[in-house]
């Protein structure tokens, strides 16, 4: 075991050597952040439920629903010398951050699949790092950077932060459901169901997109797929044998599926709901949430609202609309706009009682702005190396490619200045000077 491991680090010793050194540089963007946050923003109020959860576990668990945060730092406390609980915290979140990064960049070089030259290693660091900055371009509304965009990436929450390498995982492990050759075991549910759970136990946000987008990339295999089976019927099959040759042909992989998604989102959430003592109920209230903010925040918060969708997902709108044929037949693209159009809906039209301005319907789309942006950056090194491999790029494609990415760049450097910007202000300070 020990020697194969050796064999494989080996294998791609740059590679291995190259993540190191964003582990290093994610640590020193990342630590400080976290040390400077972890006695502001929500981080107060989860550092003293994990400490609750030590002095009394069963009280916590009765009143606590998304408890993963809670359980590691709790961890992390007893298991450190160093007796803070708010240190504990910034422990379990700077390792949630480099995990992030990891995954990041193990997509992109899968992605790419391109020789492990220093070329190719440095631009697929520096974009792991881009994507982990990322913000809404926000230099229209410098006094209002917050309140009615969808942000990538926040730094005032834990739970949402810890949610996102989990959210990530099962994003790209649920498109093997759809798009595998050979149909994985169904014992592979039980992984599909242990990162379901932790992703839902992290915080919830995520799945409750996911969970519909999935339904909805289902009936579409579904339907298309119906067609060709009822015209290869015998005459004497029945309508029972045809449905089940329907389903054992069809290439959505729906025991792993449901097994693995389905039943434990809809279980955990039940539970959750149930757990949720404090909760004041949810409502239909279209942009509801927005008009709280300009009366306790900004009074901007409710303004242009369409301009800070696009502005949100200006990277990712401008990859599809330059790509549209290719970027239309992309599963993992498609996937990733219904699951961000979903999420938006819910941020727009929902809101949850309990506390109406934390507008907590919005975590959803910060997740899926997120993915989106990886996606888009993963569609173009797929859709590009063909031709980089060919060396058959041609002047038009070269111009798409810069204004790709110039967006994306300008994304960065919002988010160099929103990170710049929470490293060196209080919480009241962003929330009624810059958000």
């Amino acid at each position: 075991m020990l020697e194969s491991l050796r064999a494989i680090l080996h294998k791609h010793r740059k590679d291995t050597i190259t993540l190191l050194l964003l582990m290093v540089i994610g640590t020193g963007l990342f630590a400080p952040m976290m040390h400077r946050w972890r006695l502001m923003g929500d981080y107060t109020v989860h550092n003293n439920l994990a400490y609750n959860l030590i002095e009394d576990a069963g009280d916590f668990f009765r009143n606590v629903p998304h408890f993963l945060y809670h359980v590691l730092t709790a961890t992390s406390y007893q298991m450190a010398s160093d007796g803070d609980i708010y240190v504990a915290g910034v422990r379990v979140m700077v390792l949630s951050y480099l995990v992030l990064i990891g995954l990041i960049y193990w997509r992109i070089r899968y992605a790419s699949q391109f020789p492990d030259t220093y070329f190719v290693l440095g631009l697929s660091a520096i974009l792991s790092l881009g994507l982990m900055l990322l913000a809404p371009i926000t230099f229209f509304t410098p006094d209002n950077r917050y309140f009615g965009y969808f942000v990538p990436n926040v730094y005032h929450n834990p739970t949402v932060n810890l949610m996102k390498p989990f959210a990530f995982g099962l994003f790209f492990a649920s498109l093997r459901l759809y798009t595998s050759k050979d149909k994985i075991a169904w014992r592979w549910i039980v992984l599909y169901a242990l990162l379901t759970g932790l992703a839902l136990v992290a915080k919830p946000s995520f799945i409750l997109s996911f969970v519909p987008t999935l339904g909805l990339i289902t009936a579409f295999f579904m339907l298309r797929h119906l067609p060709s089976v009822w015209n290869s019927r015998n005459i004497d099959e029945s309508l029972f044998a045809m449905l089940l040759r329907y389903v054992r042909t069809m290439s959505v992989n729906l025991p792993v599926l449901i097994g693995g998604i389905v039943i434990p989102s809809f279980a955990i959430l039940i539970y959750q709901a149930l757990t949720w003592t404090s909760s004041g109920g949810i409502s239909f209230e279209p942009l509801r949430v927005f008009h709280e903010w300009t009366l306790q925040y900004d009074p901007d918060a409710d303004k242009l609202i369409a301009f800070k969708f696009i502005m949100s997902a200006a990277f990712p709108i401008v990859v599809y609309g330059l790509h549209l044929k290719s970027a239309s037949r992309s599963l993992m693209f498609n996937m990733a706009w219904l699951n961000f159009i979903i999420s938006v809906l819910y941020a727009y039209l929902l809101v949850d009682n309990t506390v109406i301005a934390a507008g907590d319907f919005g975590w959803s789309a910060q997740m899926g702005v997120f993915l989106l942006h990886v996606v888009s950056v993963l569609f173009l090194f797929r859709h590009y190396r063909p031709l980089i491999e060919t060396e058959s790029i041609t002047t038009k494609a070269k111009i798409i490619w810069i204004a790709c990415a110039v967006v994306f760049l300008l994304h960065v450097i919002s988010g160099i200045s929103w990170y710049v910007a929470h490293l060196a202000n209080t919480d009241l300070e962003l929330i009624y000077g810059i958000w």
